[in-house]
């Protein structure tokens, strides 16, 4: 069973990264801000990686939800390239 510590800090850093992409989106949808949408990939890469690292089921069921449900479209986006995704990936292990 996971500890209690890793499920908040799991649910802290959802919340977080959530916020980002919804802002992020916003910017580009409503007000025309489409520069923020270069930084997506760096969010989606966190969240992922977060997410895998996690040992708490709701982290795991989130992962799985993410990776079945959210990357499928993220992938269509504009926004999502190789390049953008390989220069945007971050070593959070460490």
């Amino acid at each position: 069973m996971a500890s209690l510590s890793s499920s908040f800090s799991f649910s802290l850093t959802y919340l977080r990264s959530d916020s980002l992409l919804s802002i992020f989106s916003r910017l580009s949808l409503r007000d025309e801000k489409h520069g923020y949408l270069q930084d997506l990939p760096t969010v989606v890469n966190y969240v992922r990686t977060v997410a895998a690292s996690m040992d708490s089921e709701a982290a795991k069921a989130f992962s799985q939800w993410f990776e079945t449900t959210l990357m499928p479209l993220i992938v269509q986006q504009p926004w999502w390239t190789p390049e953008l995704q390989q220069k945007n990936v971050m070593d959070i292990a460490s």
